[in-house]
């Protein structure tokens, strides 16, 4: 990404390791990477940019969703993410450590009830 490593990406990057705690895994978590990726060819914004490196790191919260309903739901919740995470610093006081976790929240909010109608595992395991 050639992002500066700074103080606010090395605190996104350790809540990557606790977000490991509650099922974040390699596996899950690159289809929201690649949804980043996706959404940063249509936005004026690059990856390299440290407000998008520490949202980044706060959409690896949204990996269980992504094991859950599967890659393109983990696509479709990395873009959603990069989306939110640009325009909710406005609601934090323009506090961009805050907007992650908040734009992931806001992410999940949707698409759990999505990925729960829409995909065939989740009515199984009722």
């Amino acid at each position: 990404m050639n992002a500066p490593f700074n103080g606010p990406v090395v605190g996104g990057l350790l809540s990557v390791v606790a977000i490991a705690g509650i099922g974040a895994h390699p596996r899950n978590a690159l289809p929201i990477l690649a949804g980043y990726v996706l959404a940063s060819f249509f936005a004026t914004w690059t990856l390299s940019v440290p407000a998008i490196a520490v949202g980044v790191c706060f959409a690896t919260g949204l990996a269980p969703l992504s094991g859950r309903g599967g890659v393109l739901w983990g696509i479709t919740a990395g873009i959603l993410h990069a989306a939110l995470v640009t325009n909710t610093a406005a609601l934090q006081g323009g506090f961009n450590l805050y907007n992650g976790g908040f734009a992931s929240g806001l992410v999940a909010l949707v698409l759990v009830p999505c990925v729960e109608v829409f995909t065939s595992t989740a009515k199984t395991e009722r």
